[in-house]
């Protein structure tokens, strides 16, 4: 019997075959060569050079998880984020949708301005991200998933936005800062702890960074592989 594929399979192969598209169409001159940053993949090289962060990291075994219990905003979700929610059986939990990105994304469409190509790093900021993207549902202040215990309940398929917590990117600088409401926050000595926590939030950027390209680039085949209800 033929496997199925989950929906988080389907939007990797997606992303594989739109870099193919667009190569293509910047070469025949039907994309714009600024649209080509959009798939450029951080890496540490794209840290700053006297950016010595992550300086603390997180102990989350002693922690009493006020980044879950006390949310004063929303836990945004990426399209990778919809993907992992939906294939655990957690669609219930998701609560907006990409509609406002998507109406930013055709006027970009009708005005031919090629300028928002150049700017991934105002596209992925909090501010647009809460305003334009879904989040996950909460009781009251707390993340929907919080057990009683303090504990999450869905670790394995967490956020993005979760997994790079409280370390954050800025495009501007290319410098990482840690969120000062952490309560785990504690200093480490060695470099190798350092380095997996880097690596670890520039995969979490470059997740978003590929989910806002599709949703700027196709999103008519992101709807078709099973996101429509979120567009």
């Amino acid at each position: 019997m033929e496997k199925t594929l989950s929906l988080a399979d389907k939007l990797n192969f997606l992303w594989n075959d739109v870099i193919l598209f667009v190569k293509e169409g910047i070469a025949q001159g039907s994309f714009p060569k600024q649209i080509s940053g959009n798939f450029k993949q951080l890496t540490r090289r794209d840290v700053a050079d006297n950016d010595e962060s992550p300086k603390l990291l997180p102990v989350c075994d002693s922690c009493i998880s006020n980044c879950c219990s006390q949310l004063s905003g929303k836990v945004v979700l990426s399209l990778i984020d919809v993907a992992r929610l939906v294939d655990s059986g957690h669609a219930d939990a998701i609560d907006g949708s990409f509609r406002g990105f998507a109406k930013m994304l055709e006027l970009y469409l009708e005005t031919g301005n090629v300028s928002v190509f150049g700017e991934m790093g105002v596209l992925v900021s909090d501010q647009l991200n809460h305003d334009y993207m879904p989040s996950l549902k909460k009781k009251g202040s707390r993340c929907f998933f919080l057990s009683e215990r303090g504990r999450c309940e869905i670790y394995s398929v967490r956020p993005e936005s979760c997994r790079r917590f409280p370390f954050q990117y800025d495009h501007a600088t290319k410098k990482i800062s840690a969120d000062a409401s952490c309560a785990g926050l504690e200093k480490v000595a060695g470099d190798k702890e350092r380095i997996e926590a880097t690596k670890e939030l520039l995969h979490a950027e470059n997740e978003r960074l590929k989910d806002m390209a599709l949703l700027m680039l196709d999103a008519e085949r992101v709807a078709a592989i099973g996101f429509a209800s979120y567009l």
